[in-house]
């Protein structure tokens, strides 16, 4: 059995990604790997591998183009000025936080991607996988 991810955009595809082994040369598979950007995938996975991060960017979802202030993030968390300060600035690190003009914080474009692929995309396609023992 042979899988693949398509990215569709107006009907037509634009992106592919082979889930299967069988479906990549060694060459191709071994550059891929070799390629990767380990360090800035070791910054995104561990930037979103604590509740109140992973919080903090789900609130950027219950409302688009939401932007929240500092007080708000403390507000709506219950959490300390340090703590507040400490996430923000590993949500920023990996781009998935930036702060507008107005002081304000709003998930990043590159943000509501990353963030949609890690959490929903990721999980929804592991979850049929295992359901249909693929």
């Amino acid at each position: 059995m042979n899988l693949k991810i398509l990215l569709v955009k107006d009907g037509k595809t634009i992106f592919e990604l082979p889930l299967t082994p069988a479906l990549w040369s060694c060459k191709k598979l071994k550059k891929e790997l070799q390629e990767l950007d380990f360090e800035y995938f070791l910054k995104l996975f561990h930037a979103l591998s604590n509740i109140y991060r992973l919080k903090m960017m789900m609130k950027f979802f219950e409302e688009y183009g939401l932007m929240l202030s500092f007080s708000d993030f403390m507000k709506e968390f219950n959490l300390n000025p340090k703590v507040v300060s400490e996430n923000i600035k590993k949500l920023q690190e990996c781009n998935l936080l930036e702060k507008s003009r107005n002081g304000k914080y709003k998930c990043s474009r590159v943000g509501e991607i990353e963030f949609l692929l890690i959490s929903i995309a990721l999980n929804r396609v592991l979850k049929f996988i295992y359901e249909n023992n693929l």
